[in-house]
């Protein structure tokens, strides 16, 4: 493959976020599909359908500083197929699955494969792309929120026929599997951007987490990470219901939740660019958070057509299209780079996803009382504290 190895390998990384994220967000359009048709609707059902769109987080949450420790000291292929194995039983089982707490299992189960990337892709990128990180991260961010749409549109499209949906996905994961698992050199080589030193660089798991963890850097990160991840999630997660509850139809919901994961996916592509350009990318990414806040916030209160379309994609520029921007910033930390960058997405992601657990579903969803307006106005508020974090931020640069 010579070259163009790295190439494959950020091609393998996208399918693989791809098969998770697909997976994931079947179940934002059909979860309340199985719930009745299984006999799992109750008075709780919208909690219900909450904790079970939200699952696989919890993996990320308990298992993204384990797999960046576990990565920095055993390689990435090692612990990259355990994951996709994980994920491969849960996507499976849950073809025949009618037991809500069965259910969440499996979905937890998809976030095994999510963690992996979500802590590790500063690692991959650093390993493979080096200069080119934040241009790789970029393209991976990207493909993650189209993934996220990938989802919820085809949802639409498989109607009230869940089953055939969670055949597909299982299908879908069984192909990432044997893609990457015929594919060798993942952890660098001749064609990755690592010097023979540095791969043979394996921190102990103690030594690289009293490392990342006496970071200033990384914790301040972590926080912004949250922010935006949070109020990201809105959209992808909580707007398909939100708008049937106005009476929209599904369809209409998938096409309408698409224009803000759209938005997400072409910041993602020209972010780190676009803020390097300012002179002070403090006060531009306040900026930003700002306008996300009302965006996300209210967009989706508009009249159907294109000035709700509009909000909606910049909703989604002003959330997760910044994962990029946010994400390269380890590398350049003096006490992280390459070395602890596996680590330290760990102790990013751990908080990142707790926080997508824990803040939609038992602190905003209890606070709104079940008013969708409410609910999304605390979620756009979470970019407001994004703004006040950004004047903080560790930017030392931000590639162009």
């Amino acid at each position: 493959m010579g070259g163009k190895k790295k190439w494959y390998i950020l091609i393998l990384m996208c399918l693989g976020i791809l098969a998770a994220q697909y997976s994931q967000f079947l179940m934002s359009q059909l979860g309340m599909t199985w719930l009745a048709a299984t006999g799992n609707d109750n008075a709780d059902t919208a909690q219900r359908f909450s904790t079970l769109i939200t699952a696989p987080l919890i993996a990320g949450a308990v298992l993204s500083l384990a797999s960046g420790a576990l990565v920095d000291r055993f390689g990435i292929k090692r612990v990259l197929m355990v994951s996709l194995s994980v994920m491969l039983t849960g996507v499976t089982a849950r073809i025949w699955v009618t037991n809500y707490y069965v259910m969440f299992v499996c979905m937890v189960s998809i976030g095994a494969v999510t963690t992996f990337f979500n802590a590790n892709i500063m690692k991959l990128a650093g390993t493979w792309f080096g200069t080119m990180a934040a241009f790789a991260i970029g393209i991976f961010s990207a493909v993650n929120s189209v993934a996220s749409a990938f989802g919820t549109v085809l949802g639409a499209v498989f109607g009230d026929n869940y089953r055939a949906a969670f055949i597909s996905a299982a299908v879908f994961g069984a192909v990432i599997w044997i893609l990457w698992a015929v594919t060798p050199g993942v952890d660098g080589g001749k064609n990755a951007t690592l010097g023979a030193a540095e791969i043979e660089q394996k921190p102990a798991i103690r030594e690289a987490l009293a490392v990342v963890l006496r970071s200033r850097n990384v914790w301040i990160l972590a926080a912004a990470m949250m922010c935006v991840s949070v109020a990201g999630n809105a959209a992808g997660l909580f707007l398909p219901e939100a708008f049937k509850a106005r009476g929209i139809s599904a369809g209409a919901a998938g096409i309408a939740t698409l224009f803000g994961i759209l938005g997400s996916a072409a910041f993602n592509l020209v972010s780190p660019r676009v803020i390097g350009k300012f002179r002070r990318p403090r006060a531009a990414l306040a900026v930003i958070g700002v306008i996300g806040a009302a965006c996300v916030g209210f967009a989706w209160l508009l009249e159907l057509g294109p000035l709700m379309y509009f909000g909606l994609f910049v909703g989604g520029m002003c959330s997760y299209g910044l994962t990029p921007v946010l994400l390269q910033l380890p590398l350049s930390f003096a006490e992280i780079g390459k070395k602890y960058a596996g680590t330290a997405g760990g102790v990013i992601a751990t908080i990142q996803l707790g926080g997508c657990v824990i803040i939609p579903t038992y602190l905003l969803l209890p606070l709104s009382h079940g008013n969708n307006t409410v609910f999304f106005a605390l979620e756009g508020s979470l970019l407001l504290i994004f703004a006040a974090i950004a004047f903080v931020l560790p930017i030392r640069s931000v590639n162009s």
